[in-house]
């Protein structure tokens, strides 16, 4: 069909999710996670003592 994704996510058990294509940071017309800034590896760093 015109328009949508010919890549959709989807479930595969027991496996992690896949994402669709248009679910990435290029698709949204931001930087690629490769080229991470400053603010991405604070923000790595910085997680609450409950999610470690």
């Amino acid at each position: 069909m015109p328009g949508s994704d010919p890549t959709p996510q989807r479930e595969v058990p027991g496996a992690a999710p896949v994402r669709a294509s248009e679910d990435t940071d290029q698709a949204w017309g931001d930087r690629p996670a490769s080229g991470s800034g400053e603010n991405d590896e604070r923000l790595r760093r910085d997680v609450p003592p409950h999610w470690g």
